[in-house]
């Protein structure tokens, strides 16, 4: 977070590009999913691969916690955390230009990531719900929950091939 914090800051007082009166400075991401090098001199492309990284790491740590204590509970707020940094990616990079962009950054990717982190976290809370003894009705309810976010999650994979 602190990258993209700075990056937002310099770019406030900076300009990027190859012109002798800007910064010649080139901003390099790979694609988590087709391994393909982007390289641009905006820093948008620095500020978003940011943020797509702690969206990542906050769903990794969530998936490989101790559910025991309070740990549902914080592996909950993570897969939040991360859908909603995924949800903002989504309109934030319509500001990339055309060939900046990369799988990653698709919407229908982000859209993907958003559900499964939101699926994981109604998940953890139906296992907390389960363990808890609560009512068949509304362990369904919860369930069906699930299956929606992972039914979105889905299709937004099918649209994206």
């Amino acid at each position: 977070m602190t990258n993209y914090k700075n990056m937002s800051s310099i770019s406030k007082y900076f300009t990027f590009g190859t012109q002798r009166t800007q910064l010649d400075v080139k901003f390099t991401w790979y694609d988590s999913f087709t391994r393909q090098k982007k390289v641009s001199s905006s820093p948008l492309i620095d500020q978003y691969s940011s943020l797509y990284n702690y969206a990542v790491c906050c769903s990794r740590i969530a998936c490989f916690m101790d559910l025991g204590g309070d740990g549902i509970k914080v592996a909950s707020k993570l897969f939040q955390q991360a859908a909603w940094i995924f949800e903002q990616l989504q309109t934030m990079v319509t500001a990339l230009a055309a060939g900046e962009s990369s799988t990653d950054f698709n919407k229908e990717t982000l859209s993907q990531n958003s559900n499964l982190c939101l699926a994981q976290a109604q998940y953890l809370f139906f296992k907390k719900a389960s363990d808890a003894g609560m009512k068949p009705a509304v362990l369904s309810n919860v369930a069906a929950q699930v299956a929606i976010y992972f039914d979105k999650a889905f299709e937004a994979n099918q649209s994206n091939i």
